[in-house]
């Protein structure tokens, strides 16, 4: 019995984050011909008054060319030679511009624009929904625009400036219609556009719209018919902008935009930088403002170099300055645009607001929570782009991006809130389910219990987490630790290819080294490129790989800005110069010398290397990939030579292109690139020396060797194109059995895919039992059975490579089949090595580069200071074994019975000969090599996932799904076994139960002297692993037992640990007196004791807790409050220790509540209960802003009702009050049209369908299936609809929250600001008739259900508030915040009695007599079943 965690359980709480680069290739541009599209904060001449002004003409309908502002992808269009072409990004800035565009669409060239099928297959991959988009309006709009070639196009001198908004490829905002808008007509010459044609072209596109995809022109925004204008609004605006702008010293009536934000900025860094000269703030602040301005060499001058870097740090983040600056203006112009855009008659129409309101308010509560994953750039933009919002983050109340108008001749837009939302939803890789360019990674929902028993999900949850958070410290930036020696670098792990190799490759082919050493530093090159070559070529050309052009910014990106301090411009800046078209060497002062000093530098070799294998080796790398079966021998080390020679001069992209042109031919490619130049031969014959050709010219491609020529005297392959079928495979080999082998006293096994269930197979691969490829070669020339030519002047068998390949012909098909036949020592070893995947299982590469990773971590392990041990396998070939470079003279091991052994598998090679049977036994095996493998396995391999390939990438992604789910399987079954064993062996209450990835280990809380924890600490060969020692010695009862959370992090570097503890649990315990007896524990023969650092002294890295040291052990160890880390939840928490802690010092005794199912204080009253003892009655505390919940749902189609996903006693009160609304029935007959339609898609695919709860849907799913159901099915209840992706509504009374307070035994609710309140009249506390409690009442507040995007792209059900309801209290008479209420409070309280509030909230329930407890009952009973089972 397995319960099984889906895999992306793990993936959502994985803290490895991967940073992608961006990509803004079609990211959505301004239309038409401006390069940007002003805001009104940003147009740094505007007077202050016009923005009233704008608001002014915008309320009276008096704006020019008021239209809507589309959040869409930017499309250009024309028609040429017959064919609609399209544009993803176009700049027409200026008539050169113009006629550099002209000339690329008449001769089609680059930048000529891309028909049907160049989209497609430009766009693949992870970015095929963007092709899927254009699409969409390619075939709507080509038999509307083709017949307007010569009239409108005149044969692409004109192009079409418009917008598309589809489902398939969404930005921020989600319309409601797929639908393209045209902006702009431009002629490419001096020619007017033909506006008859022009107005014709729009009539026919708009006609020929359907439902799915309407085409029309960018709409006019209008003001709503009948609209009552409220002049005070716009007067409060204008009071409030001139206090914003009085603050900063300046007049509302003769200051502009850039006056506000250069005082803003200047009184910024007069307070925080004083070493700034008084004489130069002003040339800064210029430059932070306006990006321009060189004052960095003057400021070096005046003040010391340590303040020079912080100015450079500074000016990284000026951009981040001048937003922070400008946000009390934007706060204005915010508000004017929510008002404006509020009267406005919208034509697009969008219905994710509460989708846009959720997200916001998700980042807001992780960021405050410090649950964001990002570097420490990311997390301060995030930072910004909250606090932009801050304020009006509640006026949002439609999906728009906003209008553009024209004001005194200029354009501009008013967004609302829609910037800053956009800026935020950057900053993250995926948000809202939709892909992002940005770093930063949200926490999901809250994870769901399921089926599985509440204790037993704990402690899967508590050990997923625990083992996913163990290396991870958001307070530490790793970066610094990166190591670029060529050392480091010459043996460092990218993604499974051959690193030894390609440094061979740049040393003999590219550089022209004379020995193989110089490339890692140990001396300089004597010949060909040098380390320290620059010159002029191509406009500056750098270093041993000749970094130039494309090449430089991968330079670039391990350099630091000192590097380049001689320019006087940063890194980032460098990088966005084209130096081939600048001409960095001439033009750019300093930049030589800067490029000079860096490649100069000895310590900079390493960086080199890495850049250079970034920008040519795994370049090619993934080009190579993408070449498929055929292009095999583009993987041998002669393959390799020609691709990073060629990629080296050319581009990695060019040398997929001419490989493709020569068919994919190493030796075609090398011959087309060696006749361009005498340096491109010169290059080749490197490759010629040191990577020879391996066969007399005869070249396999994969099945397509064998060829004739055709009568145009082109060569083209005679053998079938078609799979083959396993009937046919079968049918030949027997064939070759009984007519070749068998005469020839050859035996023969199946290899790769051949010898696997698959019913299709690309070609016949078979091992063989001559050993000789020569003798093989030969017996195959003279054997009868080949003697025949089945194609004239085509021979029936090829030396190609190590292999022999045969032509051979199906007996029934007649259809002609090449088979590769593998010379062999050990057919056994050889058809092991090459074993492939079966059918539907896992490619038989996967299982090679795991046992290459496996020797890889070996290596790893067994490597010391001074010793570097590197252990590779070749498929077939062996074991091989390196000492810091050089071959171990015992040779390779071939046999897998010996090497398996060297890696921890001790099983015979047949039990492991498959993926699938490589992981089982991984997971099986308790091995820390085996765990680290099995995490690092989705880094390996991360070439092939991120291929251009979409085949390779599909491979990838099973092989390493099938990894994480075998990971979770074992995790499972692991956690039910411990929690049987704790049934079966009656474990006390108390026992600390710890399960790890693929262990069973049950902890005593009984430690001795000499503990396993302290052995596996003491023989812990990772951090990780110590880490994990640690945290099972302070989980235990001796230490801080159930106070223990988890793990949260740590650096190995600084020997830091870092561990959560619940909250309220930190003044329970003498850290001090603890962490000394850790130490007795851990080093009993130690000397002195701990060294307590405070926050920021010495190594510890926090600024908020007490570090401890453990100076034998090299620890260091830091505790904080789990899940209490920032934010409204800290806040209230601090708040609520606040009133507790006034009323103890006033003369009360306060407790705090053990659990969120109770008050948050208790205070004795005069009453005595049954025991004897006071009894108490509870106050809830609570800021303004507190809400009653969002919880994850899920909809049970079997009762008709919303359910928690998550049952705590609040959830459900939630999911009853949603439930209670009248709109219930109408809501579920509307759910089950989404689930009948997700489930007839899902039949299609054999799909599990949804039975009775819906909970997850894919992104997929949701825009394709829900989103348009939700749509075309609104509900109307009363005078509400409930329409778009909301699915519900609630309301929550003050009636509801007073119930559900005293169930939690509270009579009394104090609100910060607000005072203290009574849940009913019995529990009213008077004091004068001025001065008493009022009751707990406000106006209904409203919420909302819909889906919402969790992390990972999934969909599921959020409830959500509108509004906070505890603001709308009045204030109360009686606040326990002031003293002298206080005080008089307790006095009344000390002498009167209450009532239960759960028996006055519940009168009924109170009634019932509690039933018998039955727990030994169950216990016994569960016990008897396991017995049974086992």
């Amino acid at each position: 019995m397995a319960i099984i965690i889906p895999p992306n359980i793990i993936k959502e709480y994985y803290h490895k984050v991967k940073l992608e680069s961006q990509d803004d290739s079609v990211a959505a541009s301004s239309p038409g011909e401006e390069a940007h599209i002003y805001n009104l904060y940003e147009e740094l001449s505007m007077p202050i008054s016009d923005i009233i002004e704008i608001g002014k003409l915008a309320l009276e309908g008096k704006l020019e060319n008021v239209q809507e502002k589309m959040d869409g992808q930017f499309l250009a269009f024309t028609v040429v030679d017959g064919q609609l072409r399209f544009f993803t990004k176009m700049d027409l800035q200026g008539q050169s511009a113009k006629e550099k565009r002209l000339e690329a669409i008449k001769s089609k060239s680059k930048g000529g624009g891309m028909n049907l099928e160049e989209i497609m297959s430009t766009y693949t991959g992870g970015r095929s929904n963007i092709a899927d988009g254009f699409a969409i309006a390619y075939k709507a709009l080509e038999p509307v625009a083709v017949p307007y070639q010569d009239a409108l196009f005149r044969n692409g001198e004109v192009v079409i400036a418009s917008q598309i908004m589809v489902s398939k490829n969404p930005n921020t905002i989600l319309y409601n219609d797929d639908s393209l808008r045209t902006v702009k007509a431009i002629s490419l010459t001096d020619e007017d556009t033909n506006r008859e044609a022009l107005s014709a072209f729009e009539e026919e596109m708009k006609r020929a719209s359907t439902d799915a995809f309407t085409m029309d022109k960018v709409p006019t925004a209008k003001l709503m018919k009948g609209l009552e204008i409220d002049d005070a609004e716009i007067e409060n605006l204008e009071k409030d902008l001139e206090k914003v702008v009085s603050e900063a010293g300046l007049n509302a009536k003769s200051a502009t935009v850039g006056d506000y934000i250069k005082s803003r900025v200047e009184s910024f860094l007069s307070a925080k930088y004083s070493f700034i000269p008084e004489n130069l703030i002003s040339k800064v602040t210029d430059r932070f403002v306006t990006g321009k301005g060189k004052v960095a060499l003057e400021l070096k001058k005046k003040i010391t170099p340590e303040q020079y870097q912080t100015f450079r740090a500074l000016d990284k983040s000026k951009a981040k300055i001048v937003q922070e600056a400008i946000i009390p203006l934007e706060e204005i112009i915010q508000r004017l645009g929510v008002m404006i855009i509020d009267k406005l008659d919208l034509a697009l129409t969008a219905g994710n607001h509460e989708e846009l309101l959720g997200f916001i308010k998700d980042a807001r509560a992780a960021f405050e929570q410090g649950k964001i994953l990002g570097d420490e750039k990311t997390l301060d933009g995030i930072r910004v782009a909250l606090a932009r919002m801050e304020s009006n983050q509640e006026l949002l109340s439609r999906a728009t991006e906003g209008i553009v108008f024209t004001y005194n001749n200029k354009t501009y837009k008013l967004t609302g809130l829609f910037t800053p939302i956009n800026r935020l939803r950057g900053f993250f890789g995926s948000a809202m389910g939709r892909e992002g360019f940005g770093k930063a990674s949200l926490p999901d929902s809250e994870p769901s219990s399921e089926d599985v028993d509440d204790m037993l999900s704990e402690i899967i949850h508590h050990t997923i987490l625990t083992r996913l958070s163990e290396d991870v410290d958001p307070e530490i930036d790793d970066d610094s630790d990166d190591d670029y020696s060529p050392e480091v670098v010459a043996t460092g792990d990218v993604s499974g290819f051959d690193r030894e190799l390609a440094l061979k490759i740049l040393a003999k082919v590219i550089a022209k080294c004379p020995d193989d050493d110089c490339i890692r530093g140990e001396e300089p090159l004597r010949s060909g490129k040098r380390w320290d070559d620059v010159f002029p070529l191509d406009g500056g050309t750098v270093g041993i790989g000749h970094f130039a052009a494309a090449g430089l910014p991968k330079l670039y990106d391990v350099m630091i800005d000192d590097d380049v301090r001689e320019t006087g411009m940063t890194v980032a800046e460098l990088k966005s110069i084209n130096c081939k078209s600048k001409h960095c060497y001439n033009n750019i002062p300093g930049w030589k010398e800067s490029m000079k000093r860096f490649v100069s530098n000895r310590a900079n070799q390493g960086k080199q290397l890495k850049a250079w294998l970034n920008v040519t080796a795994l370049s090619s790398e993934d080009e190579i990939s993408g070449f498929g079966k055929r292009g095999r021998l583009w993987q041998t080390d002669r393959g390799r030579a020609i691709a990073y020679g060629i990629a080296n001069s050319m581009g990695a992209p060019a040398m997929g292109r001419l490989a493709k042109r020569n068919n994919l031919d190493p030796e075609k490619s090398l011959a087309d690139y060696r006749a361009r130049s005498g340096h491109n031969n010169n290059r080749a014959e490197k490759i010629d020396k040191f990577f020879p050709v391996l066969s007399e010219g005869l070249i396999a491609e994969g099945g397509n060797a064998f060829k004739r020529r055709d009568e145009a005297g082109k060569k083209v392959v005679v053998t079938s194109a078609d799979r083959i079928k396993r009937e046919q495979a079968i049918r030949i080999m027997a064939d070759l059995k009984q007519n070749l082998l068998d005469p020839l006293k050859i035996g023969f096994l199946p290899a790769g895919s051949t010898g696997t269930d698959k019913q299709e197979i690309g070609d016949i691969d078979l091992i063989v039992s001559e050993p000789d490829k020569d003798t093989l070669y030969q017996k195959m020339l003279s054997a009868p059975y080949l003697s025949e030519e089945l194609v004239e002047g085509v021979p029936r068998a090829l030396k190609l490579g190590q292999l022999i390949a045969i032509m051979v012909q199906d007996s029934q098909s007649g259809q002609l089949f090449q088979v590769d036949l593998f010379p062999s020592n050990s057919m056994d070893d050889t058809s092991w090595e090459l074993s492939g995947g079966g059918e539907g299982k896992v490619k038989g590469e996967y299982h090679k580069l795991m046992l290459s990773l496996l020797a890889k971590i070996k290596g790893e392990r067994e490597s010391s200071q001074g010793k570097i041990m590197k252990y590779t396998l070749s498929f077939p070939g062996g074991w091989r074994e390196k000492i810091n470079g050089k071959e171990n003279d015992d040779g390779r091991i071939p046999d897998p019975d010996n090497y398996l052994s060297m890696i921890s598998i001790d099983v015979p090679k047949d039990q492991v000969k498959t993926f699938e049977n490589l992981i089982a036994y991984m997971t099986e095996t308790k091995s820390d090599e085996f765990r680290e493998a099995l995490d690092r396995f989705e880094s390996y391999i991360g070439n092939r996932l991120g291929s251009k390939s979409e085949s390779v990438r599909k491979a990838a992604q099973k092989a390493l799904e099938y990894v994480n789910t075998q990971k979770t399987s074992a995790l499972s079954e692991s956690s039910l076994r411990n929690a049987i064993r704790s049934v079966l062996f009656e474990e006390e209450e108390d026992a600390s139960v710890n399960i790890e990835m693929g262990k069973d280990t049950l902890i005593s809380p009984e430690k001795e002297e000499s503990s396993p924890e302290v052995d596996e600490f003491n023989s812990a060969k990772t951090w990780a692993a110590k880490t994990r020692a640690i945290q099972k010695i302070l989980s235990s009862t001796d230490f801080l037992g159930s106070d223990f959370e988890k793990s949260i992090g740590g650096k190995a570097g600084i020997g830091l640990m870092r561990f959560g503890l619940k909250p309220k649990s930190n003044e329970k315990h003498d850290f001090s007196l603890m962490m000394n007896k850790l130490y007795d524990l851990l080093s009993p023969d130690h000397s002195g004791g701990i060294k307590e650092l405070a926050p920021n002294e010495g190594n510890n890295p926090s600024s908020s807790y007490i570090a401890y040291h453990l100076p034998d052990t090299g620890l260091m160890i830091l505790f904080g409050i789990a899940g209490v880390t920032g934010g409204q939840r800290k806040a209230g928490y601090e708040y609520e220790i606040g009133v507790r802690d006034s009323l103890e010092s006033s003369g009360i005794e306060a407790a705090e509540g053990s659990d969120n199912s109770l008050s948050d204080i208790y205070i004795p009253t005069a009453g005595v209960d049954s025991t004897g003892q006071a009894e108490t009655l509870g106050i809830e505390v609570k800021l303004p802003n507190a809400q009653a919940g969002e919880p994850t749902l899920a909809y049970d189609f079997d009762q008709g009702i919303f359910v928690a996903t998550n049952p705590k006693p609040q959830n459900k009160d939630i999911a009853n009050l949603i439930n209670a609304d009248p709109s219930r029935i109408e809501v579920g007959k509307r759910l089950k049209l989404v689930m009948d339609a997700i489930n007839a898609e899902r039949r299609k695919y054999s799909k599990p369908e949804i039975e009775s709860l819906l909970r997850k849907i894919s992104r997929d799913e949701y825009v394709n299936i829900v989103q348009p159901v939700l749509n075309d099915n609104p509900v109307k209840i009363g005078d509400r609809e409930i329409k778009g992706s909301l699915l519900a509504v609630y309301k929550i009374s003050a009636e509801i929250l007073r119930k559900y307070y005293m169930l939690k035994s509270a009579g009394l609710v104090q609100i910060k600001g607000k005072g203290l309140f009574h849940l009913d009249p019995a529990y009213k506390i008077s004091i004068t008739p001025e001065r008493e409690t009022q009751l707990f009442e406000f106006p209904d507040a409203y919420g909302a259900v819909y889906f919402r995007n969790f992390r990972g792209g999934n969909y599921g059900i959020r409830s959500q508030l509108t509004n906070s309801p505890l603001k709308k209290l009045s204030v109360s008479g009686i606040d326990l915040d002031k003293e002298a209420d206080r005080k008089d409070f307790i006095s009344v309280v000390k002498k009167s009695t209450f009532p239960n509030p759960k028996r006055v909230a519940n009168p009924a329930e109170s009634a019932k007599e509690p039933e018998p407890a039955a727990e030994e009952s169950i216990s016994e009973a569960l016990r008897k079943m396991i017995r049974e089972i086992l």
